[in-house]
């Protein structure tokens, strides 16, 4: 149940927060949650960080706007989220384990809650007395902007038009083609429009008509006798 409540909240959070950079969406969208490893338990909400913050970055990649955000790559975040963006406790005991998982990882970077902070670097000293070559920097957060605001963690730029154009012709492709279709067409058409060459002349009582190639009057010619 808690597991369900988070993602309910960290997706309605990143759709908030996309609304700074996504004029418009859609009012509904297929969500589907994976995790790399097949095997486990998934319990609690502790996951609230980081699945807020790769909603808000699948959301942005979904629409393409103009600036996109992307996680770095090398750190772990543990900490739930509720539905004003402040980060949850886990528990001094969790918090401890967890600094020691990642402590024995390839990971550099930890962000943890604000108010776990003591038991997360006692825990963490603790484990240096043994390895103490080992560099893991530990980041703490009262609320979700204080991740979004730092980039060593949350990469925030902005696309390039080609970039966006190419993204936008390779999820569209079917109605980008339809579009320049119509649009061959319609230059086809405008230029046999305006097409003022004469091909062939047609009376009509004693009015005489020179047309082009095409059938479109170009001129008449009104006979007073």
């Amino acid at each position: 149940q808690r597991i369900e409540e988070q993602i309910k909240i960290s997706w309605q959070l990143a759709l908030e927060i996309s609304k700074k950079y996504v004029s418009k969406y859609n009012q509904y969208h297929e969500v589907i949650i994976s995790f790399d490893k097949k095997a486990g338990f998934y319990v609690g909400n502790s996951l609230g960080i980081a699945l807020t913050l790769t909603f808000l970055e699948q959301i942005l990649k979904y629409y393409n706007p103009t600036y996109i955000i992307k996680m770095s790559e090398g750190g772990a975040f543990t900490g739930g989220i509720d539905t004003e963006g402040n980060v949850l406790n886990t528990g001094e005991d969790i918090i401890k384990r967890k600094v020691a998982a990642i402590f024995y990882s390839e990971l550099n970077s930890f962000v943890i809650p604000k108010l776990e902070e003591s038991y997360a670097y006692f825990s963490l000293e603790q484990l240096k007395k043994v390895y103490p070559e080992r560099k893991l920097k530990l980041i703490t957060a009262e609320d979700i902007n204080d991740i979004l605001n730092r980039r060593d963690l949350v990469e925030i730029k902005k696309q390039k038009a080609i970039v966006r154009t190419v993204k936008f012709v390779k999820k569209n492709w079917v109605s980008t083609v339809a579009t320049v279709l119509l649009a061959i067409l319609f230059a086809y058409l405008f230029v046999m429009d305006f097409d003022d060459n004469p091909a062939s002349l047609s009376v009509d009582t004693n009015t005489l008509y020179v047309k082009n190639k095409n059938g479109k009057v170009l001129w008449t010619l009104c006979s007073t006798q």
